[in-house]
């Protein structure tokens, strides 16, 4: 029993692999044979159609769209993905600055918020930093003014010093009078010792008298012998020493205070960079939500694109739908400057010239006739599509130098170039 029901499944693997193998084959044939129609066709459109028609040898006829030559592609400038929350009819007249479209800003708002509080922050800190370095060039004044005030002063007292002005000057002018004056008595007492009408008594008294002036003038002499040989020029070295530590202390000050406004500086600019970075990030941001309101950049008709990938006729444009960064969602067509797309063949590419006049013939118009004029030829073929990828056809357009209001963009029509007169 297990044996038949084995081979009664590779009976049918069989038949279905065999089934599948036909089908394939067929599909394979159709391809090759279509790809063979399509290029002998391609090569002589109406060679094998039309074979008593005067016009073969004369017209180059390929199949074309009408489209706008001055058509205006509006993208999407909104960062990343954003969502349609409002849309403008398709085919709508508009003039310039008319809104087409709004996109959700919730988000960028939320971080337009958070942005400004920012800001706010980035400023306060910035108004902080500011005032930082006011008050350090301040105390840096004050400070250099005070050291500097101390090596004047200093420099001052060796000056009074020196002139002998100061207090220890004073003194010695002082003991020196007192000397004079001491001399001077002691002179006139022994003046008087020497005289002869003296008694014993005040001979005694003005001997006295002149001991103790003596004494006077000895201990005048030794101060102000220990003032000039002590005293001076102890006191003239530590001025001196006073004045090169003012010195020194100002130097240090200038040092410390320069550092110190240095620093306010260097914060002052690290916050001013962060306050101006967060402006700029601000101001994109709100540069972001203005772009979500998609605007017209001039009047006319507003067309929904629809991606020439895309198999439908639909642009997929819709309220709640997601659009990317510069994806293309509109265009608007310059109804005056018209034009038809076609392409022709590699065979007679080298037939069709700039400036030849064209015949065109619209499917929804068969029995008006339009001229035309080629307008330019592509240098390189259009990349060719499946199955006949090495199929080499070159983009023409043909220019409608009067467009006409039965015109309608979109348009089929067969588009007879004159390669010959």
């Amino acid at each position: 029993m297990t044996h038949w029901l084995t081979v009664t499944q590779w009976s049918l693997a069989m038949k279905k692999t065999l089934r599948i193998s036909i089908i394939m084959l067929f599909f394979t044939g159709g391809v090759l044979c279509w790809q063979v129609w399509e290029s002998e066709t391609a090569a002589q459109p109406l060679g094998q159609a039309v074979q008593f028609d005067s016009r073969i040898e004369n017209t180059v006829r390929e199949a074309g769209v009408l489209e706008s030559a001055n058509a205006v592609e509006i993208a999407n400038e909104a960062p990343g993905t954003s969502t349609i929350l409002w849309l403008i009819e398709d085919g709508q007249t508009v003039k310039k600055g008319d809104l087409l479209a709004q996109l959700d800003t919730s988000a960028l708002d939320e971080q337009i918020e958070l942005k400004s509080i920012e800001k706010i922050r980035a400023e306060a800190a910035l108004a902080e930093a500011e005032n930082l370095l006011k008050k350090a060039k301040l105390e840096q004044e004050f400070r250099i003014e005070q050291a500097t005030d101390s090596v004047q002063q200093t420099e001052l007292a060796i000056q009074s010093a020196n002139r002998g002005e100061n207090d220890l000057g004073l003194e010695l002018k002082k003991l020196s009078r007192q000397v004079e004056l001491t001399k001077q008595k002691t002179a006139l007492m022994e003046a008087a010792l020497k005289g002869a009408n003296l008694t014993g008594g005040e001979q005694l008294e003005n001997r006295l008298r002149l001991l103790d002036s003596q004494a006077e003038l000895d201990a005048a002499s030794a101060t102000i012998e220990h003032l000039k040989t002590r005293e001076v020029p102890r006191r003239t070295q530590d001025l001196q020493t006073k004045l090169e530590l003012s010195q020194h202390r100002l130097e240090i000050e200038k040092l410390e205070q320069q550092a110190r406004v240095g620093q306010a500086g260097s914060e002052l600019n690290v916050r001013e960079t962060i306050a101006k970075t967060v402006r700029q990030e601000l101001e994109t941001l709100k540069q972001a939500r203005e772009r979500c309101r998609v605007v017209a950049p001039r009047d006319g008709i507003v067309l929904y694109l629809v991606q020439a990938a895309r198999r439908t006729t639909e642009s997929g444009l819709e309220v709640g739908s997601s659009v990317r960064e510069r994806q293309v969602l509109f265009t608007m067509p310059d109804l005056d400057s018209l034009q038809v797309r076609v392409k022709v063949h590699e065979t007679r590419i080298s037939q069709v010239k700039t400036g030849q006049s064209a015949t065109l013939i619209f499917d929804a118009l068969p029995e008006d006739r339009f001229a035309g004029k080629v307008l330019s030829i592509a240098d390189s073929p259009l990349p060719g599509t499946w199955p006949n990828y090495d199929l080499k056809q070159y983009e023409v357009l043909v220019s409608l130098p009067k467009p006409d209001s039965k015109l309608k963009l979109g348009m089929t029509c067969v588009a007879e170039i004159q390669i010959a007169e």
